[in-house]
């Protein structure tokens, strides 16, 4: 739900825990190639064969070395971490991650290996939190720590910690307030990322609270992209949280709000991430024809392929197969080779968890080789 205004505030939207600030998009860059490279051995490690998976992930390391901008090299190093935590190889993430030079990958990174020990390693994962936070203090981008924070308050929560939990909420809370100098656009990304996890928290009124007050400066925004961007991030949160009502009246807001952008890969981006988030709130059929309108084909199975995952996920499984049929249709209109094999890879994985291992598997092989 975040992706887009990732990239608007200066984050690089290929995945939240990859955010940074730049507004290019990591597939823009000589990086494109290593982060599908990723995204295949990662889903073929959790859903096909762990150690054809790895291998993968071997070739992907690297070529990630190769890559001469040092902030695209850490960005998929970082991606890398997290594929290999995913597959329980912990200490290979551990031992990449702690080699990242930049402060945001690095704690953001810690946080979701963390989470992943929550329940084999608590004490690992405690250790690695307070890791995370020490090195986001030495961060000079003031406007990165709030909303760090709140992202590893979270982790806390799930290790049943919630006075640390609140304690770095309370933080981001009051440094989000001194934040005096950034755009109004950012503060109201960082107040997504704080109520999120004040619901989390079960801290659920100053939630909505605070989604209310982003609901309302947002009306000062006067970019379409950067309004509507900023009200898909509330109704995606409303509707992760369980508030579909609000959430839908929001995203509807986004929709009108979002049709008045003249960039066109802007507005499918925005669109693309409006139906997601339609999905989310549980109105499947609004977000399958909402991706559809996309002209670009890339956006459209992205779309798609989020409503998919939702409806798997409330065991509607013939309508996602339905839709990932369609999404395997379209990728054959998408011209961008990184991009194709990086949505190929993400229908593998959705197909795999309907037990449809046999077409998953072929997918993963088919993603592999459009790469070339």
């Amino acid at each position: 739900m975040k992706n887009v205004l990732l990239t608007l505030i200066g984050l690089l939207f290929i995945t939240k825990v990859l955010a940074h600030r730049t507004a290019v998009d990591i597939m823009d860059t000589e990086a494109a190639k290593v982060m599908a490279l990723i995204k295949i051995g990662g889903e073929t490690g959790k859903y096909i064969n762990l150690q054809e998976g790895l291998k993968l992930l071997e070739e992907a390391a690297v070529s990630a070395k190769k890559i001469k901008n040092k902030h695209y090299r850490e960005v998929a190093q970082a991606s890398l971490a997290v594929e290999y935590a995913a597959l329980d190889k912990v200490d290979e993430a551990l031992k990449i991650t702690l080699s990242l030079k930049d402060e945001h990958l690095y704690s953001t990174n810690l946080g979701k290996i963390a989470s992943k020990l929550t329940q084999s390693n608590p004490k690992e994962a405690d250790r690695l939190l307070l890791l995370a936070i020490d090195k986001i203090m030495s961060n000079k981008h003031k406007n990165e720590i709030p909303p760090v924070f709140a992202e590893l308050s979270g982790k806390y929560v799930k290790l049943k910690n919630l006075e640390k939990a609140n304690e770095l909420l309370n933080k981001a809370l009051k440094r989000v307030e001194l934040l005096n100098k950034i755009p109004l656009i950012e503060k109201l990304q960082i107040y997504a990322e704080i109520g999120a996890n004040l619901i989390a928290a079960n801290r659920k009124e100053e939630a909505f609270a605070l989604f209310k007050k982003s609901h309302q400066l947002s009306s000062k925004l006067e970019n379409p992209f950067e309004k509507a961007a900023i009200l898909v991030m509330i109704g995606g949160e409303l509707a992760e949280k369980g508030e579909p009502t609000y959430a839908l009246e929001i995203l509807q807001e986004a929709y009108t709000t979002a049709k008045e952008i003249k960039f066109i890969k802007q507005k499918n981006d925005v669109i693309s991430e409006i139906a997601r988030n339609f999905s989310q709130a549980k109105d499947y059929e609004r977000a399958s024809a909402i991706a559809l309108e996309i002209s670009d084909s890339y956006y459209v199975v992205e779309g798609l392929i989020r409503t998919a995952k939702n409806q798997i996920k409330v065991k509607q499984y013939n309508a996602a197969f339905d839709l990932l049929q369609i999404c395997i249709n379209k990728t054959n209109e998408i011209t961008d080779k990184q991009r194709k094999a990086l949505v190929i890879a993400k229908i593998a994985a959705e197909l795999a968890t309907i037990d449809k291992q046999v077409q998953s598997a072929q997918l993963l092989k088919d993603a592999y080789k459009v790469l070339g």
